[in-house]
């Protein structure tokens, strides 16, 4: 015999009791007596009676002691084996019902471990569903760091996606997954990961395809910096490009202001500064209109437009224009004041402005 047998031998001898392992196995390696007992529809005295079979039988273990409602397999080959037992039809309903069952009466466990659901209802084929909470879960993860995990999330929500048939639905999903995946790749490895381009490209595809410009808008943005950082500027340019076009074509003063500012960076990357001051003061023109979801940049374009004037010999007027960076940035969240203070030392630091540094 081999070893599967073996455990699947152990586990029929058990009668019903096999049948309550099987379900306990279809919630995972640990489970709670109430939530095995929803999904069995069995009283709870029949269950705890199984249930106490499962833990004479060495099969099953309390958790703690002292709560005698939380238990676990021994071993995950005991739990395997109950799992492989079960008919693939079988355990897809049952993962379905699993879902609704937390759904319903646990509603919490969306917002709290929205990865446990995802992998039930992928396991139950409800592909459209398992996408969403994937994307939740993944970007759960990145926001408390856990990058690598964000990854293997993100990627979950799209080999989801590649099974789902509702087209709009899932593309939505889809573009909020690659955007996401595609920024959080970029922290974590670079900008000179080729995934980084290859999701922000696929991102403003799926943006493109479903007629939203401010998404195509948003996934063009992160794109063009991120060829930028990576010293692309040939390209970080050509991507700007299409968002001033963007902005031309449909009177969306964000991307026309957006595109017209990559552009400036790009100019003064390559040491074009006159074309660069034309960039950056028609961007920053545009962004002192109130220009809807431009905060994040609006300082990035201020520093590099001082920076621009200072090499071209107008100190004054760039100082006045760090300062101003800097005052608006106070109103703004603590990463825009973070990020215009740093970007600001680089004029500070052309005028040797120590005391100005050292404050800063």
């Amino acid at each position: 015999l081999t070893l599967q047998g073996t455990l699947m031998a152990r586990l029929d001898s058990l009668g019903d009791a096999s049948t309550t392992a099987q379900l306990a196995a279809v919630i995972g390696p640990e489970f709670e007596f109430d939530v095995l007992c929803r999904l069995s529809g069995k009283s709870h005295d029949a269950l705890q009676s199984e249930i106490l079979a499962l833990v004479d039988a060495g099969v099953l273990r309390n958790v703690m002691p002292s709560a005698s409602n939380r238990y676990e397999f021994r071993h995950a080959l005991l739990r395997q084996a109950a799992y492989d037992s079960l008919l693939h039809a079988d355990a897809a309903r049952l993962h379905s019902e699993l879902a609704d069952i937390y759904t319903g009466e646990y509603p919490e466990l969306r917002n709290t471990s929205p990865a446990v659901l995802a992998q039930h209802l992928a396991s139950a084929k409800r592909w459209l569903d398992a996408a969403g909470l994937w994307l939740q879960a993944g970007l759960a993860a990145r926001d408390v760091g856990s990058t690598i995990e964000a990854m293997a999330r993100f990627d979950n929500c799209l080999h989801s996606l590649d099974s789902a048939t509702a087209m709009k639905e899932s593309n939505a999903i889809r573009f909020k997954c690659q955007l996401s995946r595609g920024m959080v790749i970029y922290h974590h490895f670079g900008p000179g990961d080729p995934r980084v381009q290859d999701a922000l490209s696929a991102a403003a595809e799926v943006a493109d395809d479903l007629g939203d410009r401010d998404a195509l808008s948003d996934a063009l943005t992160s794109l063009s910096l991120v060829r930028y950082n990576s010293a692309d500027f040939s390209a970080a340019s050509k991507v700007a490009g299409t968002l001033v076009e963007l902005g031309t074509q449909f009177a969306s003063r964000r991307a026309l202001a957006t595109g017209r500012m990559l552009e400036g960076l790009c100019s003064f990357a390559t040491g074009r500064f006159r074309e660069a001051q034309q960039g950056l003061e028609e961007a920053v023109n545009l962004l002192s209109e109130g220009a809807e979801g431009t905060e994040a940049i609006q300082g990035r374009a201020l520093v590099y437009l001082a920076v621009t004037l200072h090499i071209l010999g107008r100190t004054a007027e760039a100082r006045s224009l760090v300062n101003a960076a800097i005052e608006l940035a106070r109103h703004r969240r603590a990463l825009d004041l973070a990020v215009t203070l740093g970007n600001s030392l680089y004029v500070f630091s052309l005028q040797s402005n120590i005391q100005q540094i050292r404050r800063i």
